[in-house]
Protein backbone atom coordinates (compact mmCIF):
# COMPACT_ATOMS: atom_id res chain seq x y z
CA UNK A 1 0.00 0.00 0.00
CA UNK A 2 1.68 3.61 -1.10
CA UNK A 3 2.44 5.71 1.95
CA UNK A 4 0.74 8.78 2.76
CA UNK A 5 4.44 10.96 1.14
CA UNK A 6 4.05 9.18 -2.25
CA UNK A 7 0.76 10.22 -2.81
CA UNK A 8 0.94 13.84 -1.85
CA UNK A 9 4.18 13.88 -3.97
CA UNK A 10 2.37 12.85 -7.13
CA UNK A 11 -0.14 15.58 -5.94
CA UNK A 12 1.84 18.31 -6.10
CA UNK A 13 3.48 17.44 -9.34
CA UNK A 14 -0.22 16.87 -11.02
CA UNK A 15 -1.15 20.48 -9.40
CA UNK A 16 1.90 22.32 -10.59
CA UNK A 17 1.77 20.28 -14.23
CA UNK A 18 -2.23 21.53 -14.55
CA UNK A 19 -1.66 25.42 -13.53
CA UNK A 20 1.62 25.26 -16.37
CA UNK A 21 -1.05 23.87 -18.94
CA UNK A 22 -3.55 27.02 -18.07
CA UNK A 23 -1.37 29.55 -18.03
CA UNK A 24 -0.15 28.83 -21.60
CA UNK A 25 -3.45 28.04 -22.82
CA UNK A 26 -4.25 31.81 -21.13
CA UNK A 27 -1.04 33.35 -23.34
CA UNK A 28 -2.05 31.54 -26.50
CA UNK A 29 -5.42 32.85 -25.93
CA UNK A 30 -4.16 36.42 -25.39
CA UNK A 31 -2.04 36.60 -28.39
CA UNK A 32 -4.36 34.68 -30.84
CA UNK A 33 -7.54 37.08 -29.80
CA UNK A 34 -6.86 40.51 -32.00
CA UNK A 35 -9.21 42.39 -29.18
CA UNK A 36 -7.26 41.76 -26.34
CA UNK A 37 -4.19 42.70 -28.66
CA UNK A 38 -5.74 45.93 -28.74
CA UNK A 39 -6.82 45.83 -25.44
CA UNK A 40 -2.83 45.17 -24.66
CA UNK A 41 -1.48 47.68 -27.14
CA UNK A 42 -0.01 51.18 -25.97
CA UNK A 43 -1.63 54.69 -25.67
CA UNK A 44 -0.09 57.00 -28.87
CA UNK A 45 1.03 59.44 -26.21
CA UNK A 46 3.08 57.15 -24.94
CA UNK A 47 4.39 55.89 -28.27
CA UNK A 48 5.12 59.33 -29.37
CA UNK A 49 7.18 59.46 -25.57
CA UNK A 50 8.91 56.59 -26.61
CA UNK A 51 10.10 57.89 -30.20
CA UNK A 52 10.91 60.78 -28.81
CA UNK A 53 13.35 58.86 -26.03
CA UNK A 54 14.82 57.06 -28.45
CA UNK A 55 15.54 59.68 -31.21
CA UNK A 56 17.25 61.39 -27.92
CA UNK A 57 18.86 58.45 -27.38
CA UNK A 58 20.50 58.50 -30.85
CA UNK A 59 21.57 62.29 -31.01
CA UNK A 60 23.53 61.79 -27.27
CA UNK A 61 25.16 58.57 -29.64
CA UNK A 62 25.72 60.24 -32.75
CA UNK A 63 27.71 63.43 -30.46
CA UNK A 64 29.71 61.44 -28.18
CA UNK A 65 31.08 59.84 -31.66
CA UNK A 66 31.61 63.10 -32.82
CA UNK A 67 33.01 64.36 -29.96
CA UNK A 68 35.57 61.73 -29.80
CA UNK A 69 36.64 61.68 -33.12
CA UNK A 70 37.47 65.82 -32.78
CA UNK A 71 39.42 64.60 -29.72
CA UNK A 72 41.33 62.36 -31.17
CA UNK A 73 42.05 64.97 -34.17
CA UNK A 74 42.99 67.66 -31.90
CA UNK A 75 45.40 65.64 -30.40
CA UNK A 76 46.83 64.63 -33.50
CA UNK A 77 46.91 67.64 -34.59
CA UNK A 78 48.49 68.49 -31.08
CA UNK A 79 51.13 66.02 -31.72
CA UNK A 80 51.89 66.84 -35.06
CA UNK A 81 52.89 70.66 -33.94
CA UNK A 82 54.95 69.92 -31.03
CA UNK A 83 57.29 67.26 -33.36
CA UNK A 84 57.13 69.99 -35.89
CA UNK A 85 58.37 72.49 -33.77
CA UNK A 86 60.93 70.66 -31.86
CA UNK A 87 62.30 69.66 -35.39
CA UNK A 88 62.04 73.30 -36.42
CA UNK A 89 64.29 74.24 -33.77
CA UNK A 90 66.95 71.72 -34.35
CA UNK A 91 67.53 74.73 -37.50
CA UNK A 92 70.37 77.09 -36.12
CA UNK A 93 68.51 80.46 -37.90
CA UNK A 94 64.62 79.33 -36.75
CA UNK A 95 66.37 78.77 -33.03
CA UNK A 96 68.06 82.00 -33.01
CA UNK A 97 64.81 83.49 -34.28
CA UNK A 98 62.53 82.42 -31.70
CA UNK A 99 65.27 82.69 -29.11
CA UNK A 100 65.00 86.57 -30.11
CA UNK A 101 61.28 86.64 -29.58
CA UNK A 102 61.71 85.82 -25.77
CA UNK A 103 65.12 87.29 -25.12
CA UNK A 104 65.54 90.22 -27.24
CA UNK A 105 69.18 90.92 -27.97
CA UNK A 106 70.61 93.91 -25.93
CA UNK A 107 71.94 96.27 -28.59
CA UNK A 108 74.48 99.16 -28.45
CA UNK A 109 73.93 102.58 -27.16
CA UNK A 110 73.67 105.03 -29.69
CA UNK A 111 75.46 107.85 -28.18
CA UNK A 112 76.38 111.20 -30.16
CA UNK A 113 78.65 113.64 -28.91
CA UNK A 114 77.99 117.23 -29.24
CA UNK A 115 81.37 118.62 -27.78
CA UNK A 116 84.47 116.92 -28.88
CA UNK A 117 87.75 118.55 -27.76
CA UNK A 118 90.05 119.85 -30.61
CA UNK A 119 92.16 117.52 -32.40
CA UNK A 120 90.36 114.46 -30.63
CA UNK A 121 88.80 111.80 -33.01
CA UNK A 122 87.21 108.35 -32.61
CA UNK A 123 89.37 105.20 -32.70
CA UNK A 124 87.08 102.85 -31.16
CA UNK A 125 82.87 102.34 -31.43
CA UNK A 126 82.79 98.64 -30.28
CA UNK A 127 79.75 96.96 -28.44
CA UNK A 128 80.79 93.55 -26.52
CA UNK A 129 78.82 91.69 -24.08
CA UNK A 130 76.11 94.49 -23.32
CA UNK A 131 78.37 97.14 -23.20
CA UNK A 132 78.98 99.78 -25.42
CA UNK A 133 82.69 101.25 -25.55
CA UNK A 134 83.23 104.57 -27.87
CA UNK A 135 87.16 105.97 -27.50
CA UNK A 136 88.58 108.98 -28.69
CA UNK A 137 92.31 109.93 -29.10
CA UNK A 138 93.70 112.91 -28.88
CA UNK A 139 97.07 115.37 -29.09
CA UNK A 140 99.84 114.02 -26.52
CA UNK A 141 98.21 110.86 -25.77
CA UNK A 142 95.52 112.27 -24.50
CA UNK A 143 92.14 109.71 -24.16
CA UNK A 144 88.59 110.20 -23.54
CA UNK A 145 86.82 106.81 -22.99
CA UNK A 146 83.03 106.19 -22.82
CA UNK A 147 81.39 103.04 -21.46
CA UNK A 148 77.28 102.76 -21.92
CA UNK A 149 75.35 99.72 -20.55
CA UNK A 150 72.15 99.08 -20.59
CA UNK A 151 70.49 98.85 -16.66
CA UNK A 152 71.09 100.59 -13.73
CA UNK A 153 74.39 99.92 -11.90
CA UNK A 154 76.71 100.73 -8.65
CA UNK A 155 79.52 103.47 -9.11
CA UNK A 156 82.74 102.42 -9.82
CA UNK A 157 85.37 101.12 -7.32
CA UNK A 158 87.88 103.26 -7.35
CA UNK A 159 90.19 101.96 -4.29
CA UNK A 160 93.39 102.69 -4.65
CA UNK A 161 93.37 106.03 -7.19
CA UNK A 162 93.98 109.16 -5.75
CA UNK A 163 91.06 112.12 -6.42
CA UNK A 164 89.25 114.63 -5.12
CA UNK A 165 85.52 113.51 -6.00
CA UNK A 166 82.11 115.79 -5.90
CA UNK A 167 78.46 114.95 -6.42
CA UNK A 168 76.83 117.25 -8.80
CA UNK A 169 73.10 117.28 -9.72
CA UNK A 170 71.80 118.96 -12.72
CA UNK A 171 68.13 118.68 -14.25
CA UNK A 172 67.58 115.57 -11.72
CA UNK A 173 70.90 113.75 -12.68
CA UNK A 174 73.57 112.84 -9.65
CA UNK A 175 76.84 113.47 -11.45
CA UNK A 176 79.78 111.41 -9.93
CA UNK A 177 82.84 113.30 -10.73
CA UNK A 178 86.32 111.96 -9.65
CA UNK A 179 89.04 114.33 -10.60
CA UNK A 180 92.61 113.62 -11.36
CA UNK A 181 92.43 109.94 -9.83
CA UNK A 182 95.77 107.83 -10.50
CA UNK A 183 94.71 104.74 -12.19
CA UNK A 184 97.05 101.87 -10.21
CA UNK A 185 97.28 99.64 -13.61
CA UNK A 186 99.39 101.96 -15.72
CA UNK A 187 100.05 105.42 -13.69
CA UNK A 188 97.75 107.50 -15.87
CA UNK A 189 96.25 110.23 -14.84
CA UNK A 190 92.84 110.36 -15.44
CA UNK A 191 89.24 112.00 -14.04
CA UNK A 192 85.72 110.34 -14.30
CA UNK A 193 82.46 110.97 -14.18
CA UNK A 194 79.36 108.37 -13.46
CA UNK A 195 76.00 108.48 -13.65
CA UNK A 196 72.62 106.93 -14.48
CA UNK A 197 70.22 108.44 -16.78
CA UNK A 198 67.00 106.47 -17.76
CA UNK A 199 67.73 102.35 -18.03
CA UNK A 200 71.11 103.32 -18.92
CA UNK A 201 74.61 103.73 -16.78
CA UNK A 202 77.43 106.27 -17.97
CA UNK A 203 81.07 106.38 -17.06
CA UNK A 204 83.66 108.51 -18.95
CA UNK A 205 87.37 108.29 -17.92
CA UNK A 206 89.71 110.60 -19.96
CA UNK A 207 92.99 112.77 -19.53
CA UNK A 208 91.25 115.79 -19.59
CA UNK A 209 90.37 117.27 -16.62
CA UNK A 210 86.96 116.96 -14.46
CA UNK A 211 85.69 120.06 -16.08
CA UNK A 212 86.00 119.62 -19.82
CA UNK A 213 84.63 115.83 -19.15
CA UNK A 214 81.46 117.06 -17.93
CA UNK A 215 81.36 119.63 -20.89
CA UNK A 216 81.59 116.31 -22.85
CA UNK A 217 78.84 115.05 -20.36
CA UNK A 218 76.40 116.92 -20.55
CA UNK A 219 76.83 117.28 -24.92
CA UNK A 220 75.85 113.74 -25.18
CA UNK A 221 72.48 112.73 -26.86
Amino acid sequence: MPSNSTDNSFSEKMLRQAYIEHEQRETEQVFSNKNAQNQLAFSAGHEARMKSLFKKDERNIRLQKVTRILKYSAAAVALALSFLFVVTLFNPDVYAAVRNVFYPPEQAYECILGYIPQGFTKTNDSFTDGVTEIEYSGPDEGMIRINVWQGRSIPPDLTGYIFDHENLFINGINYLIYDAAADPSDSIICSYVWWIHGDFTFMIRSTLSAGEIMEITLSIK
